[in-house]
């Protein structure tokens, strides 16, 4: 019977934080959303964001919560949110290196030239005259 009620307290106590966490997500996402303290002035939506990585402190209950911004499936570099709530959930701090996107184009294809694919390589490997004429005409070869 010891062994029951020991696992069956263990069981709740790892699925505390996790609860925790739950409820700070929430709460966190909410707080973006709404567009309040860090993040006044960025227009995101939950497709725009998602979490990166969170805990809970054991010693101090406090939650940290990291989001990371994404376009189109993709990571934007160092754009990254905190949110750290409270041993009561509320929020504490927060901080924004959140990008407003909306002001840059981005293209959905690449598209480069042969030789502008080879400029950068040709030239810090030493084999710009070797290769450059030769590319230019589209032959994709090297001279000799």
């Amino acid at each position: 019977m010891k062994f029951i009620l020991l696992s069956l307290v263990f069981c709740c106590l790892l699925n505390m934080p996790l609860a925790q966490t739950t409820v700070g997500l929430d709460k966190a996402l909410a707080y973006i959303t709404g567009q309040q303290g860090a993040f006044e002035n960025f227009a995101l939506s939950e497709d725009d964001i998602y979490l990166s990585s969170s805990h809970v402190s054991s010693i101090s209950g406090v939650s940290h919560i990291y989001l990371q911004q994404k376009k189109d499936g993709i990571d934007i570099l160092n754009a990254v949110g905190s949110v750290h709530l409270d041993s009561n959930q509320q929020i504490a701090y927060a901080s924004s290196a959140f990008l407003d996107i909306t002001q840059y184009v981005f293209h959905s294809g690449k598209s480069i030239s042969q030789l502008d694919a080879y400029k950068p390589f040709s030239r810090l490997s030493g084999f710009a005259g070797i290769w450059s004429n030769d590319i230019s005409r589209g032959s994709g070869r090297e001279q000799s």
